[in-house]
């Protein structure tokens, strides 16, 4: 019996070893955010920069001419362990539907 108990306690503590952690690191979201626009659904990181696509996002970079589904991308950059969106980038020739960002 006490042999059973000890091995019930090391088997219980090796498994802990080697749980995951499934605390949120970061969460970034795009200033102009909306509920469909499929914000970080293409994510690319280099060093401290990150671009993220919201490729159905309707307005273009100052928040004025919306084209239904036009897309666009968000610039972000790692600041003091903080990622900070530093532009949006949206198509010159954008049109509806085109999707920029995916």
């Amino acid at each position: 019996m006490k042999h059973l108990f000890y091995t019930l306690i090391f088997a219980s503590l090796h498994l802990t070893t080697y749980a995951q952690s499934w605390d949120q690191v970061i969460k970034a979201v795009a200033s102009d955010r909306g509920e469909w626009d499929y914000f970080g659904r293409s994510v690319s990181i280099s060093g401290d920069k990150a671009i993220v696509g919201a490729y159905e996002e309707d307005e273009d970079a100052s928040g004025g001419n919306t084209l239904v589904n036009a897309g666009s991308a968000y610039i972000f950059e790692l600041q003091a362990g903080v990622w900070v969106q530093t532009q949006k980038i949206v198509a010159s020739d954008r049109g509806e539907s085109d999707r920029f960002g995916i």
